[in-house]
């Protein structure tokens, strides 16, 4: 409990900010998981209603036949049990289609449930990106790499200025030109900095990760 206290007093107020995001797009997973389940849930219990209608038809199929033989041997002067009557199976059977409706009804909700918090976890996964690079960006780690960025440039550009009129003008040592050569074309190669992007990516899961120094 203490190390969490320090965790959210030491968080700036982006890493709270992302932090929050994080939580939301987690209880976004969580529910489309759980509504997800009660889909199944609910189909399953749609096949079962099925299955209970189709024994429902037979049985009134089933009492009406034995209501006629029932009939016809009360007319004979026999006598017995009454069987179960016409009027019980088509309330069974109104019972079984009655469920079957509204479980496909609540199937429905689901699934407009479901497509509601997909379109929220999207949004919400760039809200998360979106938060994680709020806090790169407030990080006094990117302030003083900038800096420093603007220094060497300051210098490159002095230098690149003096060697390209050396170029020009063929003063060059030849040890040196195929050098220049490799150097243009390794700066053409620069990629993304592998250390930052992994840092963004980490920071989408952990409001806390380190940042490169």
């Amino acid at each position: 409990m203490l190390k969490e206290k320090l965790t959210e007093i030491a968080r700036s107020a982006e890493r709270a900010t992302l932090a929050a995001a994080i939580e939301r797009r987690e209880s976004l997973r969580r529910l489309i998981v759980a509504n997800i389940a009660a889909q199944d849930t609910a189909f399953d219990q749609m096949v079962n209603a099925k299955s209970v209608i189709e024994k429902a038809k037979g049985a009134i199929e089933t009492a009406e036949a034995a209501a006629a033989t029932n009939l016809a041997n009360r007319l004979m002067g026999a006598t017995g049990e009454p069987p179960l009557s016409v009027r019980d199976a088509k309330l069974a059977l109104q019972d079984a289609e009655d469920e079957l409706e509204s479980v496909q009804a609540a199937r429905k909700v689901l699934e407009e449930q479901e497509r509601i918090a997909q379109s929220d976890l999207e949004w919400t996964e760039r809200s998360v990106t979106e938060k994680a690079k709020d806090v790169i960006r407030s990080a006094e780690a990117v302030a003083g790499l900038i800096a420093d960025f603007e220094t060497v440039q300051r210098h490159f550009v002095e230098k690149k200025a003096a060697v390209e009129w050396l170029v020009r003008n063929g003063v060059v040592p030849n040890e040196f030109k195929s050098r220049l050569s490799i150097a243009s074309n390794e700066q053409q190669k620069l990629s993304d900095a592998p250390a930052w992007v992994a840092a963004l990516e980490a920071l989408k899961v952990n409001p806390d990760a380190q940042l490169p120094k």
